[in-house]
C-alpha cells in the first residue's frame, strides 16, 4: 500500500485562498498540479483509493484536474471518497468523476467532514476488502 497526496502549485491557504478556489472551481479552471510521487506507475497498481473534496456542491478542481491528468492510467478497481462539510451524502457526484475513468468507478463513500459516520466508513473498508 501506498499514499500520495497531491497538490496544486497555487497556494489555497487563508481566506483569499479559499475564495479564489471556489471561484475557479465555479468556473471550472484546471490548476497546474504538482507531479505524483508514486514508485511505480498508476496502471501498475491493483487498486486504488482517491479521495476528493466536494467544494461549492461540485468535485474541487483539484480532483478534477487530477483526475483529467490521469484518469485513463487508474486500474478498473478505483474507489472514490468524497469528503465534504454539508449533512447529505454526495452519490450524484460521482458520474461527474467517473467520466475520467477507462472504466466506472466500483464505488465510493460520502463522508461529512463534520460529522464522519465511523459505521459507513468502517462498511466501506470491509466492501473494499481491507476492513
Amino acid at each position: 500500500m501506498e499514499l500520495v497526496e497531491y497538490r496544486e502549485t497555487k497556494d489555497r491557504s487563508g481566506v483569499r485562498g479559499y475564495l479564489s478556489a471556489c471561484v475557479d472551481t465555479i468556473l471550472r479552471r484546471t490548476p497546474v498540479l504538482q507531479p505524483l510521487e508514486t514508485s511505480r506507475p498508476l496502471g501498475e497498481y491493483d487498486a486504488v483509493l482517491l479521495q476528493v473534496p466536494i467544494w461549492v456542491e461540485a468535485p474541487a478542481i483539484v480532483g478534477t484536474a487530477l483526475l483529467d491528468q490521469v484518469g485513463g492510467l487508474l486500474p478498473t478497481d478505483t474507489w472514490f471518497v468524497v469528503t465534504h462539510q454539508a449533512k447529505a451524502s454526495y452519490e450524484k457526484k460521482i458520474p461527474r468523476l467517473d467520466r475520467f475513468l477507462k472504466t466506472p468507478s466500483r464505488g465510493f463513500l460520502s463522508v461529512c467532514t463534520e460529522a464522519p459516520d465511523q459505521a459507513a466508513m468502517k462498511a466501506f473498508a470491509e466492501q473494499i476488502g481491507h476492513g
